[in-house]
């Protein structure tokens, strides 16, 4: 039997989730740096981050229970080198920092080590973590992936700050290794059986005949990152604050009414006002479920709403900021039951193909959106001797329209959004007014 043999958390279960998350963080690298001492550094971290954590080492497998678990892999994981200095085709970092680290600059056919989506070419192992550490001309492009099956964001965000610190050689606290540890201990608890799929599943579970999207071909679609600087989020927030409807909202709340208004605004000249619109917001529900905020699995879910496009574009922006509170706040949320409910269907189901966060999502009038704005990203430095990275991005992947990211925030409070849209309908929301007047593209 493998020497590891750990089943994945609960909710990572679905085939949905069998793909890659990447992150890159951008250093100014001084000429006279070693390139051998970066190279030593990440590798002896990673040494010391699989010692501990061994399973950051192994790869994702689904047996023939159709059960996937993390199996022996390697001893620690895999780092890739690629050195583009030379490269005429590679930008350098002045030009990235010119071009305010757009995706353009950022494919991750070029600095990643695995690509977000299945392909070809990734051959039979599906690794649970991989780092590629790309130079170029003035910088350091270090990408870290992971298999989204094996951890969300937030618990990826856990595992760099453990790599960084491994890469320190400080030693991890008692907490940090119970916690990054639990992976295959059940720790999503279930709901009490029989237990029969309601309305809290309807999002998630595909239905064959599902068909919302009226083109029959699906549009050309393009990925662009806008800036929201933190005196800009400062004043959105304020916006939202006039006409909000809960003693309590937060930027995120009123940057994700802000997308979701803007966005679809730029969409309804081909929409009808009676169309529905739904927003599927990325939730850590850690803090719903009892289990520890560092917890390195997956432990997310999505929360839904829906309204109609005329609606929405007649709402105030903080009314809308306020029912995104109330859909996240453990105090009025029913994200706890939902996600204890989508666990147990997993673990009662085993055909997981038809389970799905975007099981429903129409891309046509929907937007799925992921916010990484608390996630670490800024303070890593990896021991690196560069200091903090001077931007922190999502490289560019395949287009998918209606998706958003928001990327971890910078020390002034910066939030860079990536969306994804058609052509045309990204044409409008650049020119749009309230995003002209809040972001920075």
């Amino acid at each position: 039997m493998d020497a590891l043999d750990v089943e994945l958390d609960i909710l990572g279960q679905t085939a949905g989730l069998r793909i890659y998350t990447q992150i890159c963080l951008c250093y100014r690298l001084p000429n006279e740096t070693t390139h051998g001492n970066i190279i030593d550094t990440l590798e002896q971290g990673l040494s010391r981050l699989s010692a501990t954590f061994p399973w950051l080492a192994g790869q994702v497998i689904t047996e023939g229970n159709g059960i996937p678990k993390i199996k022996q892999y390697k001893e620690i994981p895999d780092l890739v080198i690629k050195d583009m200095r030379h490269d005429r085709t590679a930008p350098s970092m002045g030009d990235l920092r010119g071009a305010r680290f757009p995706f353009s600059m950022l494919d991750e056919s070029v600095i990643a080590p695995r690509t977000t989506l299945p392909s070809a070419s990734d051959g039979p192992v599906s690794p649970v973590l991989l780092v590629q550490a790309n130079f170029i001309n003035g910088g350091l492009i270090l990408t870290i992936v992971a298999h989204h099956s094996a951890m969300d964001m937030t618990g990826q965000g856990q595992v760099m700050h453990l790599f960084s610190k491994a890469c320190r050689n400080e030693p991890f606290t008692d907490a940090e290794i119970e916690t990054g540890n639990l992976a295959g201990r059940n720790i999503t608890p279930l709901l009490d059986e029989p237990y029969q799929p309601g309305q809290e599943l309807d999002r998630v579970i595909l239905d064959p005949n599902f068909n919302e999207t009226k083109q029959s071909i699906p549009p050309e679609c393009k990925w662009k990152y806008f800036s929201f600087p933190g005196a800009a989020l400062a004043k959105l927030k304020a916006l939202a604050m006039e006409s909000k409807t809960t003693d309590y909202i937060s930027t995120d709340d009123a940057l994700t009414a802000f997308l979701w208004q803007s966005v679809l605004r730029a969409r309804s000249p081909r929409l009808s006002q009676s169309d529905n619109t739904t927003l599927g917001r990325a939730v850590d529900t850690r803090r719903h479920l009892g289990i520890p905020q560092i917890y390195t699995g997956l432990i997310q879910h999505m929360d839904y709403h829906t309204t109609t496009l005329a609606s929405l574009l007649q709402t105030p922006l903080g009314e809308i900021a306020s029912d995104l509170r109330r859909g996240v706040d453990p105090r009025t949320s029913r994200l706890a039951f939902a996600a204890r409910a989508l666990a147990t269907h997993i673990r009662n189901t085993r055909d997981r193909s038809l389970i799905s966060f975007g099981a429903k999502h129409n891309p046509s009038t929907d937007l799925m959106l992921s916010s990484w704005a608390n996630v670490p990203g800024y303070g890593l430095d990896f021991g690196l001797g560069l200091g903090e990275p001077e931007a922190v991005r999502r490289p560019q992947f395949a287009p998918v329209e209606g998706l958003v990211y928001f990327m971890p925030r910078r020390p002034d409070g910066e939030i860079v959004v990536g969306v994804s849209l058609s052509v045309d309908d990204m044409w409008r929301f650049v020119a749009d007014e309230g995003v002209r007047r809040f972001a920075v593209y």
